[in-house]
């Protein structure tokens, strides 16, 4: 019969240790470990933590080779490593099981896994980080997988950060992203989920944050000039923009500087387009169809499980008229958003763009729309169709779909509920939690 582990210290032997540490961490589930089992010691700021040189050795090369040799020792100092997350690691090779509190503290759990190369440990961290990303820490989350070399986690990232980079520049957003992070956004080209007035703007704030910490007094010559110093100025200087689109003089001041240093020829460059991404509710069977007149509203009403940041819909195209032999047509969309039963309108935005008939469009909001868990919104669809008008027919329509009434993404732990008694045009969103 097994002797209880706490009754000795732990001897591992090589030809079979998986075995032996599979019994030891079995039994020490039911008898946690006491000192005197112990046959090591790590100081951290002060406090000893006592533990088992076996353990320790069998996942990590790293301990393996700190206790070994001629200068091996069985008192160890920490100082880079909190007293809280060394214990964690401690549960995780003991017990395999680890309390992460936030993505933030699993980057500091991860850098004890990369220091000591252990492996299951730094797979645990990273698949809480991918399971919880949202837009507070999708950018720290990608300067620290470019930090550690992470490329699957990096790339998870930075995709992320593409389809939905209007939140990274949103006022209220307080990570201040790295110049080179910055520049390998603007680099990859894929800017068309911003206007370029966003953009500018974005850009502009990012700098005068970036002055202020590295202590350059704010002007528009400082702040233009910090811009060419990180290589960020030549990915603005191709764009069409308004340099009266902010109310800040400063902002201003140095879109018009921007305009005029970009008088140079500057190398055309193909702009690569963006997949949005969105997720699509389920279709179940036709509902109604409309008949589309003048001040014809269909209105959905949605909330969410999280606090979240809606980024566009993805709509019903109008059916194709009987004597209309095209495919296509030129259209408008209306959308206003609002909290329900209040007629202050949070969002509004027309659409314009050449759609096919009967198919599916994706509308980019004309800002990016914060929706609180402990609210409903209204969201309200208008359709105008602008070569039917200019041939006479006035008279359109558009189905409207019973469909799903609930949106889930495992991924992102987000879940919209849709309020729609007679169906809906609205297919689907994007969006990003918060």
């Amino acid at each position: 019969m097994h002797q209880n582990c706490a009754d000795k210290p732990l001897e591992v032997n090589p030809e079979n240790a998986s075995r032996e540490i599979t019994w030891y961490r079995r039994e020490l589930n039911k008898s946690p470990p006491v000192n005197d089992t112990t046959d090591c010691t790590f100081i951290i700021n002060g406090e000893e933590i006592r533990v088992h040189k076996g353990i320790l050795i069998w996942h990590s090369p790293v301990f393996k080779k700190m206790f070994s040799g001629e200068m091996a020792s069985d008192t160890i100092g920490i100082s880079d490593i909190a007293v809280e997350d060394f214990t964690q690691m401690l549960e995780f090779l003991y017990r395999k099981t680890v309390v992460i509190k936030s993505v933030l503290h699993a980057w500091s759990l991860f850098y004890i896994a990369h220091k000591y190369l252990l492996d299951c440990f730094a797979s645990s961290c990273t698949r809480f980080i991918e399971e919880n990303l949202d837009i507070t820490n999708l950018m720290l989350s990608y300067e620290y997988a470019e930090m550690y070399g992470h490329v699957q986690l990096q790339k998870v990232c930075l995709e992320d950060i593409e389809s939905y980079i209007r939140g990274i520049f949103l006022e209220d957003y307080d990570y201040h992203m790295k110049p080179t992070s910055l520049a390998t956004i603007l680099k990859r080209q894929v800017l068309n989920v911003l206007n370029n007035n966003e953009l500018i703007l974005g850009v502009l704030n990012w700098a005068v944050t970036e002055c202020d910490l590295k202590n350059i007094s704010l002007s528009p010559e400082n702040i233009v000039g910090l811009l060419e110093s990180l290589q960020v100025f030549e990915y603005l200087t191709n764009l069409d923009f308004n340099t009266d689109s902010s109310e800040n003089d400063l902002i201003a001041n140095c879109s018009r500087l921007i305009k005029l240093k970009s008088t140079k020829p500057y190398r055309k460059y193909s702009q690569k387009r963006s997949s949005f991404h969105c997720k699509c509710r389920d279709t179940y069977k036709i509902a109604t169809r409309v008949e589309l007149r003048e001040r014809v509203y269909l209105y959905s009403h949605i909330n969410v499980n999280r606090d979240t940041l809606l980024y566009g819909l993805v709509l019903v195209t109008e059916d194709r008229p009987i004597n209309d032999m095209n495919n296509e047509y030129k259209g408008e969309i209306s959308v206003h958003i609002s909290e329900y039963q209040n007629p202050v309108i949070i969002c509004e935005t027309r659409f314009c763009d050449i759609m096919r008939y009967e198919d599916l469009v994706y509308v980019p909001l004309s800002n990016v729309i914060y929706l609180e868990s402990d609210k409903i919104y209204t969201i309200r669809v208008e359709y105008k169709n602008f070569d039917r008008w200019y041939s006479g027919n006035k008279l359109g329509s558009v189905v409207c779909n019973y469909m799903s009434s609930k949106l889930v993404d495992k991924k992102k732990k987000t879940i919209f509920l849709f309020r729609e008694l007679t169906g809906s045009v609205l297919k689907g969103l994007s969006f990003y939690p918060v």
